[in-house]
């Protein structure tokens, strides 16, 4: 059964069951594969620029929305997207994300580990993260 985690004006973010396609709006029947996940995947946000879009559920894929979007587990990454917190020793269950709207180069989410459940603040760019007193 296909879910809509998130949507925009030109992309949707579909999972069924373990897998995540994103759906090009514009360019009829175009999609690429952007991940899997350990159990469904719980969530996901386009950033409001449309220049990423992160999925969560066991750890965090962050794939970028440009050229030439290959296919998640290519071998040709060439920077197109980065998986955090996945190791099966070092799992984060990630059960929200967001975006401030005066913040495009930041997200926010929620995670569960081994030291409880937190609210953290990632920066796109370096990957700097940050957690947020409650």
């Amino acid at each position: 059964m296909q879910k809509i985690l998130a949507e925009s004006k030109n992309y949707k973010i579909v999972s069924e069951y373990e897998y995540i396609t994103l759906h090009f709006k514009n360019a009829f029947n175009t999609t690429v594969y952007v991940g899997d996940f350990y159990g469904d995947p719980d969530c996901a946000i386009i950033s409001k620029d449309e220049k990423y879009i992160v999925i969560g559920g066991c750890g965090l894929i962050i794939y970028f929305l440009k050229k030439p979007f290959v296919a998640f587990g290519s071998f040709s990454n060439e920077n197109q997207y980065s998986e955090f917190f996945r190791e099966t020793s070092d799992c984060w269950w990630i059960s929200e994300l967001a975006q401030n709207p005066n913040e495009l180069s930041y997200f926010q989410f929620k995670a569960a580990n081994d030291n409880g459940e937190f609210l953290y603040k990632m920066n796109i760019n370096d990957y700097k993260l940050e957690q947020i007193n409650i």
